[in-house]
Order: C-alpha cells, then structure tokens, then sequence
C-alpha cells in the first residue's frame, strides 16, 4: 500500500503488517497412543498393549550421604530415628535444630503416606529453607526437589518474565499425568483427558520421559517445571514419577524441579501463607 504525504510528494510503500498466522506461538506436540504404535499383531494384542506400559529404567539424583534421613508413616514423622511432630507452631525452628546447617534432609515415605499428610512436614522444611530430597521407592537413586506451596506456585506461574518460558508442569492425577504449559496442555489420544493416562494401573514412564524431554526441546531455554500432584496422591507415587525428568543418573531436563504441596492452615496465619525465614 502506498501513502502520501501530499498529492504532489513522492509515495514510498509501506512495510507490510506480518500474516496473523505467524503471530501464532508455535504448536505443542502430541503424544498419542494408537494401536499404531504398537507392534504389529492380532486385533486382540493391539488392543491389550494399548494397556501395557514400557518398563523403563530408574534414573534420578545420588542419594546424599550425609543426608539426614526423614521417615513418614501416615502422620508420624521420624528424623534420624526420633519422632517428631511437624504441626507445632515451632516446627520449622525445631526442623532446624534436629537438621545441622549445610546437612540435607532424605524424605523416606512408606507406601501408604499421601501428600495431604507430609504437608506439615513439607512447610516446616520449607519455612527452614531445608535443602530437600525425596527418596526413590527402590532407594537406589533420591530426587533433589524444591519445596513450594501454592502461592509461591501460582506466583511463579503469574510471573510476566521471562515471557518466553513455557512454565512446564505435571498435574499429578490419579488417572494419569497432564502436562500442562504456557500456552496450553500437551495433547494426548483423547483430548478429553491427561497427556500421558495411566494404563493398565500403571504410570507411563517411557510415555512421560518421551513428553517432557518434547516440551524440553519446545521451549529450550526453561530451566525449572513444577509438579503438582493432587492432595490425595501417595508419595511414593510422585516419587516414582519424578524419574521421568531423568534421562540418565544425575542428567535431567530441568535444572530445578517444584514439589507444590498445600500449606496447612492453622490459626496463626488464618490461611494466609506463612512468611519464609
């Protein structure tokens, strides 16, 4: 299109707006399970591996030496063999007493222990700025995780900058995992439901690795994604998921991984978060 200043002036073209289309943030990918991606066979063993899931190894950190090892049993809470109670209003200093500075802290759960349970324990470590790890059910490998409650998650994901970032995260669900970014969900099969489902009662690790190192390669400059497990999910179960960040002992996607749990409320903060030390 060309503009004039006056009827008599030169006109010089205008440059031209981009296509709208390219405005468009680049598509996520797609994880799919089809009977396609099986191998090939009857009708009847397509459709019963569309149920089974790939083994795959166990990768994770090395587990601390001079970690000081926490153990929960439901509730009850032992550090270095000694019970403790993390719903005191002095826990976190009392966190602080029984872990020696520089020292970090090995959460050992037992199969049975949810999320909804370790909290206390979790915003006492965190209130003490506890360096943290989660311990693999197998024992052979730990996950070195930072502790966020959700106000500082939904601060992270509200944070403008930088703008470019996908904000990856694993909503932890009890049918599966859904993946979820920036701008929008990693599709699965069924749009309906999560990226990577639980098939056959089991939790799709290759399937996961496969989907995280995709949105890695997405969005290549993140360096931290979150996981969100829901309240009533067993921490062994987010244990056993945090594998899927590894690619090999000690090399995962993400410099640093968020374990968002739920501050307990308690009279002192009224449900406002409790401030850091």
């Amino acid at each position: 299109m060309a503009a004039c200043a006056l009827p008599l002036a030169g006109c010089q073209d205008e440059p031209k707006a981009p296509p709208l289309n390219t405005l468009k943030p680049k598509p996520l990918p797609q994880v799919v399970m089809t009977p396609a991606d099986v191998d090939a066979g009857s009708d009847i063993e397509r459709r019963e591996a569309l149920f089974r899931v790939q083994q795959v190894p166990v990768y994770g950190d090395e587990v601390p030496k001079d970690a000081v090892r926490i153990e929960l049993k439901g509730e009850a809470v032992t550090i270095a063999g000694q019970p403790f109670d993390p719903t005191k209003p002095d826990a976190a200093a009392a966190v602080r007493q029984r872990i020696p500075e520089g020292r970090p802290a090995l959460i050992a759960p037992d199969a049975d222990t949810f999320l909804a349970q370790a909290a206390p324990l979790f915003a006492a470590l965190d209130v003490a700025r506890v360096p943290t790890y989660l311990l693999h059910p197998s024992g052979r490998v730990a996950f070195r995780v930072t502790l966020s409650d959700e106000h500082d998650f939904q601060n992270w994901l509200d944070n403008p900058r930088p703008a470019a970032v996908g904000r990856i995260r694993i909503i932890h669900r009890a049918d599966g995992y859904e993946l979820q970014t920036s701008i929008g969900k990693l599709p699965g099969g069924d749009p309906n439901g999560p990226s990577v489902p639980r098939r056959g009662g089991q939790w799709d690790l290759a399937r996961l690795r496969g989907a995280l190192g995709a949105l890695k390669g997405r969005f290549s400059t993140d360096e931290e994604s979150c996981i969100v497990p829901s309240f009533g999910m067993e921490l062994s179960a987010v244990a056993t998921t945090l594998t899927g960040y590894y690619t090999a002992d000690g090399e995962r996607y993400f410099d640093a991984l968020c374990l968002v749990y739920p501050r307990p409320v308690t009279k002192a903060d009224a449900g406002s978060p409790a401030p850091k030390q």
